[in-house]
């Protein structure tokens, strides 16, 4: 079984098993409260968190937030009914046990979720994993409401409406039909629009939907707006728990959370640690979500949907990040030009039946497709790409011909094209022996200029009685008879 700590999923599995601890809460003041990352404390939910950052150290010693600190709990609390309290022998251990059961509950459902996008495509494999371990409750109409915050689990009210225990608010989750999966974050960190929280659980939502945490620490989003981490004002690398981040390199700051994970100080950089050491690691280019983003201009990365730019006053490598053009789907990005390796950013978009390709030195232009009679495919453009640490960027030269009625147009792994025509076989004998090569693009927004896949046609007929066999590998496609 595979963990949250191979490299693989280490990006993926980092956010939630930052709150691991929070699957001890249903143990915790009858799911209320805050358990500290040991199990046997429970805070108030109004602390926000529940661990040695409430309990002051040297200076601030004196300044214990007893309601907030651990340690001070249980020596002083009573067994759990209600926050602050200790949570029980027996109960501590089981919510220990489950936490410690998480990261391979994740690795199963981050496999299963993989598997899925590998096959259809489109899915959020975080978001796969949340509801996989969703916890549910039967309504008295026999559907269920899944709660997607891990710990606590939601509850069915009048009509089998969702709900969440007190001091929770119930978000409907709505991108699933006829599933009624939603979150269950703390009231304070709802925001007042009613449709957006923030995560972790240690932050809150402003007046004006803004996502903010406690004093000391400021909210760096890190996937979106609302999903972020709370980080010192001084950028410390001294954990809570007292141990202490360190980057591999020397060249990139870290700090570490109020929620003792290290976050690179850069922009648009995760921090990974493939050694499987927590808090030594290094700042790559990308985002908790697994998409790599782009190095560009030498120290700085560009974030996943952005790519990395060349200049029009020259230079041979990208200089700045930015979001490309957006155009209608089967339209072509153009009007850009090429600064060395690298693309400018465009500027038009091509009409439905126009194509984008390269004009007088590097500049592209939007032309119209050449014409060809029906079953007829243009043909004879050539794509040139060119490659950097920032990705890929292809250009192509406009169709110079139309196939004959029955050939098609072929690319070869060069990207020049031909026309050539298939084999034709007799009845009941299968063509075969064609081939299809996908390129192998690093970058998702490496799609976003045209480019081609290399192919060849079927070129012989199977025997009577054979069947042309499909074999895939690595998205390459070729067939055999057999």
């Amino acid at each position: 079984m595979r963990s949250c700590r191979v490299p693989a999923l280490v990006l993926l599995c980092a956010p939630l098993l930052a709150r691991a601890a929070s699957v001890l809460q249903g143990n915790c003041g009858a799911g209320t409260g805050i358990a500290s990352p040991d199990g046997v404390a429970c805070c108030p939910v109004s602390c926000g968190a529940c661990d040695s950052g409430r309990c002051g150290s040297g200076a601030d010693s004196a300044r214990v937030d007893a309601a907030c600190c651990p340690t001070f709990i249980a020596q002083s609390a009573a067994a759990c009914g209600s926050a602050p309290c200790v949570i029980s022998g027996s109960a501590a251990a089981a919510a220990v046990a489950a936490a410690a059961a998480l990261p391979a509950a994740v690795a199963t459902a981050a496999a299963a979720a993989e598997e899925q996008r590998r096959q259809h495509g489109g899915v959020d494999v975080e978001v796969e994993v949340e509801r996989a371990l969703a916890e549910s409750v039967t309504c008295p109409d026999k559907s269920e409401c899944k709660s997607q915050t891990s710990g606590v689990k939601a509850t069915c009210g009048a009509g089998s409406a969702c709900g969440c225990p007190k001091g929770f608010t119930w978000i409907a989750d709505k991108t699933r039909k006829n599933v009624k999966y939603g979150y269950c974050p703390a009231d304070a960190a709802v925001c007042p629009d009613g449709k957006h929280f923030c995560r972790p659980v240690e932050t809150h939502c402003t007046k004006k939907n803004k996502c903010a945490c406690a004093e000391g620490y400021t909210f760096v989003a890190v996937d979106d707006a609302f999903t972020g981490k709370c980080i010192p004002n001084d950028r410390k690398a001294r954990c809570p728990d007292g141990t202490v981040c360190k980057e591999k390199t020397g060249k990139q700051k870290v700090t570490c959370a109020r929620d003792n994970t290290c976050v690179c100080v850069a922009p648009n950089r995760v921090f990974s640690d493939p050694s499987r050491d927590a808090r030594t690691g290094t700042c790559d280019c990308g985002d908790t979500l697994g998409r790599p983003g782009a190095p560009c201009g030498g120290t700085k990365c560009c974030a996943a949907n952005e790519r990395c730019y060349g200049s029009s006053g020259g230079g041979g490598g990208g200089k700045a990040c930015a979001k490309p053009l957006a155009c209608a789907k089967g339209q072509a990005p153009c009007g850009h030009a090429r600064a060395g390796t690298s693309p400018t950013p465009s500027t038009v978009c091509c009409g439905a039946n126009q194509v984008c390709v390269v004009g007088s030195g590097t500049a592209t232009k939007c032309v119209a497709q050449r014409a060809c009679g029906a079953g007829q495919a243009a043909c004879g453009r050539t794509y040139t790409q060119y490659s950097n640490a920032a990705g890929v960027y292809f250009e192509a030269t406009a169709d110079t011909k139309c196939c004959a009625a029955g050939e098609q147009c072929y690319f070869d792994k060069k990207g020049v094209s031909k026309c050539l025509k298939p084999v034709a076989c007799a009845k009941g004998r299968k063509a075969c022996g064609g081939t299809k090569s996908p390129l192998k693009l690093k970058y998702a927004i490496d799609k976003y200029y045209p480019s081609y896949t290399p192919a060849t046609p079927n070129n012989v007929c199977c025997k009577a009685g054979q069947a042309c066999q499909v074999s895939s590998s690595g998205g390459a496609v070729t067939t055999k008879c057999g």
